[in-house]
């Protein structure tokens, strides 16, 4: 065994015939030979990942592995991995974190002296905003207003100015999570953890509404039918006369976007939606046309 930094980068590095005369000397142990499949399997079993992102990462290194026909993990090289890249036909955020997940599950093998993706770029391009729109509360209480169904009225109320991740919180959200009395809702998120908002007036007032349709239940799903996300898209629509793009994202990032401008901490209004204050700035925050003729008049 040896624990010299230097001296263990140098016996990973020299070839198998130089090894296995180390080996026969009785020097080092054998060497071990660990496929691409061997690491990604012991990078999962090690990582407390959800169902849904396990998922998600046993695609992306099954595509590699299958790319290098599940090559040694000491044979692969830079010029594997840049072939890799170019041959990814995903939208660019997606190639970026498929680089970057199996640059990290390689960084955890012992085999390698140097990371064969350090010097390919597996940083995520700048957002785009070119499909970014702010949509006043205002709008969002005229569109639960206008819709005839007390249930869409309430997940659109929960998304456009509660803020929420539409479907996926409301798919999971239970009636005792919520507090009329208390103004409070607490919602078990799937991505994040767990966390308690105030609950809105404004949302209170749709919620309540499809609560009493309900009957006013005390527990179970507050929507136990939801639709696929791409049903909800096409109501959106429907219900708007309008084809907004990302309709759902943009209503959560209107939601955090007027909270922030009311006056509200950015890291207040972050743990409220469940994201962080960087991912807010960076992805969800949009700049009110008010805000930006109110900026004008500084100093006059």
């Amino acid at each position: 065994q040896c624990d010299n930094p230097a001296v263990i980068a140098w016996l990973t590095a020299i070839d198998d015939k130089l090894y296995t005369k180390l080996v026969n000397a009785g020097l080092v142990p054998q060497r071990r030979q660990q496929s691409l499949s061997q690491l990604f399997n012991e990078v999962l079993a090690l990582r407390d990942l959800k169902p849904g992102t396990i998922e998600n990462y046993t695609k992306q290194f099954e595509r590699f592995t299958g790319f290098l026909n599940d090559k040694l993990v000491k044979d692969v090289t830079e010029a594997d991995c840049l072939a890799f890249a170019n041959s990814l036909t995903v939208a660019p955020d997606t190639k970026a974190t498929t680089l970057r997940n199996i640059k990290h599950a390689l960084a955890a093998s012992s085999e390698i002296v140097e990371n064969p993706f350090n010097r390919i770029n597996t940083k995520r391009p700048a957002p785009d905003t070119s499909k970014r729109r702010l949509i006043d509360r205002a709008t969002i209480r005229q569109w639960c207003d206008k819709c005839t169904d007390k249930e869409f009225a309430a997940v659109l109320a929960l998304g456009g100015l509660q803020g929420c991740r539409v479907r996926s919180e409301p798919s999971v959200l239970e009636w005792q999570h919520v507090s009329f009395e208390g103004g409070t809702i607490n919602i078990p998120a799937a991505k994040t953890k767990s966390r308690i908002t105030p609950l809105f007036a404004d949302t209170t007032k749709y919620l309540k509404a499809w609560h009493k349709e309900q009957g006013q239940p005390k527990e179970g799903l507050i929507f136990p039918k939801l639709v696929t996300q791409h049903t909800l898209i096409e109501r959106m629509k429907r219900l708007t006369g309008l084809k907004i793009p990302k309709v759902w994202i943009n209503l959560r990032s209107s939601a955090e976007s007027h909270l922030v401008s009311e006056g509200f901490p950015l890291h207040t209004v972050a743990t409220w939606l469940g994201n962080s204050p960087i991912v807010a700035a960076k992805h969800y925050l949009q700049i009110s046309p008010s805000s930006f003729e109110e900026a004008k008049k500084i100093g006059s």
